[in-house]
């Protein structure tokens, strides 16, 4: 039997599995900063890589609706395990984006 709680809109605490950070709205999932919500600017680094160490006000992505680009932040401490979506990629309400091995010493949420 699996026990989950959730803490917020975007993170889901999952005994077995760490922490899954999820979309809070629908939209274009960019890993990187975007030209204004239209495609990602490839000039710039991606906000997070596997093994990046997030805060909870750590952004780690951007979800373009409407060609409004909105930053994502982590809302909680850890270490990036797994990226879940493509740059580019349409994602859902509630879609998980990133898993990540929380740091328990410092967990916000």
């Amino acid at each position: 039997k699996r026990i989950t709680l959730k803490f917020n809109m975007s993170i889901e605490k999952s005994i077995n599995e760490g922490e899954i950070i999820k979309s809070p709205m629908a939209g274009i999932f960019y890993d990187g900063p975007t030209c204004g919500g239209v495609c990602r600017n490839e000039s710039e680094p991606p906000y997070v890589k596997i093994s990046s160490y997030v805060n909870p006000e750590t952004v780690v992505c951007e979800i373009a609706a409407m060609l409004v680009p909105v930053p994502i932040k982590a809302g909680t401490s850890g270490t990036i395990k797994e990226k879940l979506v493509n740059s580019g990629q349409p994602v859902n309400y509630d879609q998980p984006l990133f898993k990540i091995t929380p740091d328990n010493k410092n967990n916000s949420k």
